[in-house]
């Protein structure tokens, strides 16, 4: 048990790719990185364990769990600001790197931070490789929609 939260076993445990509908990138750990604190982009998709995940429900949330370094998506510095950037770091259950999904039109699904109540998104909804994920308000641009693959 984890703050209080139990972990339950996820129906999607083997490892997906979050892909987003604007950029048609994937959610990537920057170079491979296995360290906290390393910065989650997007990038071109391919078959790296850097950007598989694994959601792991906690409860009726999800941690994100990268494949490659075993570390949770969480907000850095637990900001509740928008823009605040997307990074990994070692899986605690806390409350930012926890997420809702929500299922929006064909197949697309948005998660929203646990602690912020913010969107995750392709900052600026960049369509360039290496461009940083963040949280915002919640809306309805295609640079907070991810489709599971």
């Amino acid at each position: 048990m984890q703050h209080g939260r139990t972990r339950q076993r996820s129906r999607h445990r083997r490892p997906r790719r979050q892909l987003n509908r604007n950029s048609a990138k994937c959610a990537d750990v920057w170079y491979a990185s296995t360290a906290d604190g390393a910065a989650v982009n997007s990038g071109n998709c391919n078959a790296g364990a850097n950007q598989q995940w694994v959601p792991t429900a906690v409860g009726s949330n999800y941690e994100l769990v990268n494949v490659n370094s075993g570390k949770c998506l969480q907000i850095s510095g637990a900001s509740t600001a928008d823009g605040a950037v997307a990074v990994q770091s070692t899986c605690t259950g806390a409350s930012h790197q926890l997420w809702t999904k929500t299922a929006v039109i064909g197949g697309y699904v948005t998660f929203t931070n646990i602690n912020s109540g913010k969107c995750l998104e392709v900052a600026g909804a960049s369509t360039a490789n290496g461009a940083a994920l963040d949280q915002a308000s919640c809306s309805a641009g295609t640079n907070q929609q991810w489709m599971i693959v």
